[in-house]
């Protein structure tokens, strides 16, 4: 950790990549849809996936951009190291259903449309924010 510390200190965003895959595979699966334009197409998106994976809730949707991926130079607080996506429109889709799996999901588009950029764990591709609400 010390290292990765000390890395970002001196070089910034010249550091090397923590080791990490960027953008994860499974936050690739979870969240980016590469055909999604619409409101409705995210909500395809998310429904598909819920029913593939029983139990999982997906919260943000985001239109794949070329490339995904800016940069992974950022740490978490508690110092995981992060995958930064790039500027892309995003939706906020809540499941419209509860208890089990999900039948249908309500998206919204969240503000900034356009300019969304998305920060996972480069480790297991596990989604923590985005700038946009």
């Amino acid at each position: 950790m010390q290292k990765i510390l000390v890395c970002l200190l001196m070089l910034g965003p010249l550091c090397p990549a923590y080791g990490g895959q960027c953008p994860h595979g499974r936050f690739l699966g979870e969240h980016v849809c590469n055909w999604c334009t619409t409101l409705a197409e995210a909500e395809d998106f998310a429904l598909n996936y819920a029913q593939r994976r029983i139990g999982v809730e997906i919260a943000d949707v985001f239109a794949g951009g070329n490339p995904f991926n800016l940069d992974n130079t950022y740490l978490d607080t508690d110092g995981t190291p992060l995958c930064r996506g790039s500027p892309v429109n995003a939706w906020r889709c809540p499941p419209t259903s509860t208890g089990g799996t999900p039948t249908a999901f309500s998206c919204r588009s969240l503000q900034t449309t356009g300019n969304c950029q998305s920060w996972s764990a480069q480790s297991n591709g596990h989604y923590s924010y985005t700038n946009c609400t």
